[in-house]
């Protein structure tokens, strides 16, 4: 009930000073139909309690209604709010043309402060918005790159309060960022943990995402990950040129690291694409499978040539004796 007579209270002093006119008050009315204009018709806005109106759309005829009026010195031109006094909702309906619309409950209500909007009941403990396709609570600021945000606060073990922050910030011509801000030690920075730009990026620690569809600014810890790149079967097509062992010994004294590999100070600098170094380091141990086959044969190869070699060798021994 507080929130309602705030609401009340405001949308009647907004009346006021834009109409600089007086405000007069009664305790009755001709009549208990909410049709009839409250007041003078002179009176730009004016207020009154009501019996109950005898609009078959208007909520619960058993109850006392508050109505409260704004009007032009053009009587076809009203609005009215109204408010039961043994209930928590907040109507509306406006005169255009000399036509009443229909009423329209813009807030509901509970004993206990929960709050609906577009709908016909609460829940505990919060804001509940419905619409028709979709529901929307918008905010505004009117200052150039700033801020419109909003603010969650919680109780703590320790008897402070905690909050964080929702904010959209402008940063230049139709482009700005949906920042996140969480508490850290009772406090909440300055900047923002985790921001969602213009395009769709998203850095977390950062608000620079660049070009990339996700910055991390820090550590991430994942049980999987999944990658997808091409990939280095390419070393087993037969027009492969596999370097020989001489050529990779003298890249490698020459460049100080494999080639195709960056180095340590190109890491540093850049970092690395995790798919596309994976992709390089099994080139590297496809090579190494290729070696290790052509060394096999190899060995193999000698193996028989010593196996002959002995049996010549014992051959000859047997004819000195």
């Amino acid at each position: 009930m507080k929130k309602i007579i705030l609401i009340i209270s405001l949308f009647g002093i907004f009346s006021l000073i834009n109409a600089q006119e007086y405000v007069e008050s009664k305790t009755s009315i001709p009549s208990n139909n909410a049709n009839n204009a409250i007041g003078e018709k002179n009176a730009i806005w004016r207020n009154n309690q009501i019996a109950p109106p005898t609009e078959n759309n208007f909520p619960n005829s058993q109850n006392w209604w508050s109505i409260f009026q704004t009007q032009f010195n053009d009587t076809r031109y009203d609005a009215q709010l109204a408010f039961g006094l043994n209930r928590e909702d907040l109507w509306l309906r406006y005169n255009f043309n000399g036509n009443w619309k229909n009423w329209k409950k813009i807030i509901l209500s509970d004993y206990n402060g929960n709050v609906g909007i577009g709908t016909t009941t609460t829940s505990n403990g919060i804001l509940t918005v419905n619409g028709d396709s979709y529901s929307t609570m918008r905010l505004e600021n009117d200052t150039p790159n700033r801020e419109a945000s909003i603010r969650f606060r919680s109780k703590s073990n320790s008897g402070g309060t905690l909050h964080s922050d929702i904010s959209l910030y402008a940063i230049g011509n139709n482009q700005g960022y949906l920042g996140f801000k969480v508490p850290h030690n009772n406090t909440v920075n300055n900047g923002y943990d985790m921001i969602i730009n213009h395009s769709g990026n998203v850095g977390i620690g950062t608000t620079n995402p660049e070009s990339w569809r996700l910055a991390v600014n820090g550590k991430i810890r994942a049980k999987e990950i999944k990658v997808e790149t091409g990939w280095s079967d390419f070393v087993f097509f037969d027009d492969y040129q596999l370097p020989t062992l001489q050529e990779v010994e003298n890249y490698i004294k020459e460049n100080g690291h494999l080639k195709d590999i960056p180095s340590e100070k190109e890491v540093e600098e850049n970092g690395i694409f995790l798919g596309e170094m994976d992709s390089k380091l099994l080139q590297k141990i496809e090579e190494l499978t290729l070696y290790t086959i052509e060394q096999e044969k190899q060995l193999n190869k000698q193996s028989e040539e010593i196996a002959e070699l002995k049996t010549l060798v014992k051959k000859l021994l047997e004819t000195k004796k």
